[in-house]
């Protein structure tokens, strides 16, 4: 699976335990009315983590549900705001805010529709992040991408972890010749840690 793609870091995460299929999905017009910060640790945007799916789509519309994974009480919806939601026994165990592919009417500016507290975009690049978080932890990997395979990409993908335990997800992807970009920015609950930190970058 290559990173940055079809699906996000945390989706890898995912696959991890069983669940896949991510597809980004426009904004929908009355997202503009949502909550567009990111709080560490606790949220993004309209959804929290701990909250019921039933909490989560009176705000954010009814969900695509995707995948379950087999012998575990783990879901994966996709939602009409650019957010990918994990639940785990009916409870958001991790969401993440992407950044849009493509978009038709009236979503010109949807990359930077989601920012954390200090200013950071989902489509911001990795120096921009850098800069924001002195005390983060990142792992790096190279692979072949481009229209025909032999380009190489960077990706990076970075944690800061919250106050309260919880962690923050940063992602970035580029040519290895030019600055990454971000990718994603999600939160999840610090028993999902382990297995987002061993999942393959490339």
């Amino acid at each position: 699976m290559r990173f940055g793609q079809s699906t996000t870091r945390f989706t890898a995460m995912l696959v991890a335990l069983g669940v896949s299929g991510a597809l980004l999905v426009p904004l929908v017009a009355n997202a503009r009315a949502f909550s567009r910060l990111i709080v560490g640790g606790r949220s993004v945007g309209p959804v929290r983590l701990g909250e019921r799916r039933a909490a989560v789509e009176a705000v954010a519309g009814a969900g695509k549900h995707l995948q379950s994974a087999p012998g575990v009480d783990v879901e994966f919806y996709k939602y009409p705001v650019s957010l990918e939601v994990t639940y785990r026994s009916g409870r958001v165990a991790g969401v993440t805010a992407t950044k849009l592919v493509s978009c038709t009417g009236g979503c010109t500016a949807a990359v930077a529709f989601y920012h954390t507290k200090n200013g950071l975009y989902v489509s911001d690049p990795f120096n921009d992040f850098a800069a924001r978080y002195p005390h983060r932890r990142c792992r790096s990997a190279t692979y072949m991408g481009g229209a025909d395979g032999t380009t190489p990409y960077d990706v990076h993908l970075c944690i800061v972890i919250a106050a309260n335990g919880n962690f923050t997800s940063f992602e970035f992807n580029g040519p290895a010749s030019q600055e990454p970009q971000g990718d994603a920015i999600g939160v999840g609950l610090k028993s999902g840690l382990a297995a987002l930190e061993s999942t393959p970058l490339s």
